[in-house]
């Protein structure tokens, strides 16, 4: 799903709910974005507004637990390791 060419200096909001959003081509010209997916999958086009490499900085907020536990299930399937790190043990 493409949208439409956004010119405003406010951040793009970008929704998901479980599904599948896309984002390509010159869909914005904006340098800021909102992105809030809840079990989705977001692909965003950022070549086309010319954001600097250095300027793009992500914030992102997963559920850990949910994450641990699909990593915990993967290796126990495979036989192999959990790939997560523990953040309690940086403390």
């Amino acid at each position: 799903m493409n949208t439409q060419l956004s010119t405003t200096t406010s951040p793009v909001q970008v929704h998901a709910d479980h599904g599948q959003r896309k984002l390509l081509g010159s869909w914005t010209s904006s340098g800021a974005f909102e992105v809030r997916a809840r079990r989705s999958r977001v692909v965003i086009d950022l070549r086309s507004p010319q954001i600097p490499a250095g300027d793009i900085q992500l914030d992102l907020s997963l559920d850990h637990a949910a994450l641990t536990l699909a990593d915990a299930r993967r290796a126990h399937a495979q036989g192999s390791v959990p790939t997560l790190d523990d953040p309690a043990k940086s403390a």
